[in-house]
C-alpha cells in the first residue's frame, strides 16, 4: 500500500525577535526536534520556501512572482498580463524615517477598498494601469508591461523603516516618484479623511512588490495542499493540486485525510500571533501547536496512520521524522531554543 507522508510548514516556529526564555517545556515538540533527521533547506521566508516546495524554478536576482500566484488564489484565474502586488499600508513617522504597517493593522472594509481603487483608477487609467482589490488586504496593479524593478516582500518590510527597502533596479527611482504621487492622492481621499475622523489608521501609501511571469508547474509532488495562505493556495491551483482550508487540528485532518501520497499543510498562526500581538500571544499559539498538532501527529506516526512527518520552520530548518527515527530514545531532549 502506498505510504502517506505529511509536511508541516510552520513559519514563526522560531521567532526572528527575542521572545525571552520559554516559561514551560514542550515535551512532544522536543521529542520531534531531537529525534528527527535535520537538514538546512537553503531558503528563508514563507514565499521562498513555498516556491521551493512546489519545485518552481526561480532566478537569482529576480523577484519571486508572488503577485501572479496570489492573484490566482484570490480570483481563481492567473492575471492576463503584467501584475504587481500594490498592497495598502500605513506609514508611521519615526524621527527621520517612515515605518511601514501592513494591511493587517488597517482592518479595511471591502467598500473602502473599492472606493480607493476607483479613485486610483480615475487617475492612472490613461497610462494603461488598472488597480484591483479582489480582497481588502491584497491589492494588485495590472500594467501594459512589467517594470524593471527589484522589490522587497511586504512581510520583510512590515514593522520596519522603508528607506532602504524601496524598489530598486533600472526603474527604481522612477517608482519612488510614483509612490510619492500616490501618497499625495491618498492623503486627500474621502475614505482616508473619514477614517482619520473615526480615529482609524489611514491608507497612506501602497507597497509594490512581487512582479514576474506566472510560474509554470510542470510536475507536482503534492497529493493535497491545505492552507488559508494565498501563496500556497495559488501554487496549488496553478499546479492542479487538490487544495482547501487548513483544518483546526491534526486530529481533524487525520479523520478526513484518507488519501495516500504527500500532503502539505501550511500553519501560519504562530507567525501571525507574533507579528500582530507579540511574544505572549506567540507563546500561547506555540502551546496550541504542541497540543493540537505535534502530540496527535506523533501518535499517528507511532500507530502507522502516517508514515513520515516533516516539520519545516520556513527559516531554513527542516526536521524529518519516521517511525524508525522516533525510536531514538537515547537522544537527549532539547528545548526549541537549543535545537
Amino acid at each position: 500500500m502506498t505510504a502517506r507522508h505529511l509536511t508541516l510548514l510552520a513559519p514563526g516556529l522560531r521567532p526572528h525577535v527575542d521572545c525571552g526564555a520559554l516559561p514551560e517545556r514542550l515535551p512532544a515538540l522536543e521529542i520531534l526536534l531531537s529525534r528527527a533527521d535535520y537538514r538546512r533547506s537553503g531558503q528563508t521566508g514563507l514565499e521562498a520556501r513555498l516556491f521551493a516546495l512546489f519545485d518552481v524554478p526561480t532566478e537569482a536576482g529576480q523577484d519571486l512572482p508572488v503577485a501572479s500566484v496570489t492573484y490566482t488564489a484570490d480570483t481563481g484565474r492567473p492575471p492576463a498580463g503584467a501584475c504587481l502586488r500594490a498592497d495598502p499600508v500605513h506609514l508611521v513617522p519615526d524621527r527621520d524615517q517612515l515605518v511601514l504597517l501592513d494591511s493587517a493593522a488597517l482592518a479595511l472594509q471591502a467598500a473602502e477598498s473599492q472606493r480607493l481603487i476607483a479613485e486610483l483608477n480615475a487617475v492612472y487609467a490613461e497610462d494603461g494601469w488598472r488597480f484591483e482589490a479582489p480582497c481588502p488586504q491584497r491589492w494588485y496593479l495590472h500594467l501594459p508591461e512589467m517594470p524593471r524593478l527589484r522589490t522587497q516582500s511586504l512581510a520583510d518590510v512590515s514593522g520596519q523603516p522603508i528607506g532602504r527597502q524601496l524598489p530598486r533596479g533600472e526603474q527604481g527611482k522612477a517608482w519612488h516618484g510614483i509612490m510619492n504621487e500616490i501618497q499625495m492622492l491618498l492623503h486627500t481621499s474621502s475614505v482616508n479623511l473619514q477614517r482619520e475622523a473615526n480615529g482609524q489608521l489611514t491608507v497612506s501609501s501602497l507597497w509594490f512588490w512581487g512582479g514576474g511571469a506566472v510560474p509554470s508547474l510542470a510536475s507536482q509532488r503534492w497529493t493535497q495542499v491545505l492552507s488559508s495562505e494565498p501563496v500556497a493556495a495559488g501554487l496549488a491551483r496553478l499546479g492542479g493540486v487538490a487544495h482547501g482550508p487548513l483544518p483546526e487540528t491534526a486530529q481533524q485532518w487525520l479523520s478526513q485525510a484518507e488519501q495516500t501520497g504527500e500532503h502539505l499543510l501550511v500553519l501560519t498562526h504562530l507567525d501571525t500571533a507574533l507579528k500582530q500581538q507579540g511574544g505572549e500571544a506567540w507563546w500561547v499559539a506555540l502551546q496550541d501547536f504542541e497540543r493540537q498538532w505535534v502530540v496527535p501527529l506523533l501518535t499517528a506516526l507511532r500507530s502507522k496512520q502516517i508514515d513520515s512527518l516533516q516539520l519545516d520552520d520556513g527559516a531554513g530548518a527542516v526536521y524529518q521524522l519516521t517511525r524508525r527515527s522516533l525510536r531514538r530514545w537515547w537522544r537527549r531532549r532539547v528545548s526549541l531554543a537549543q535545537s
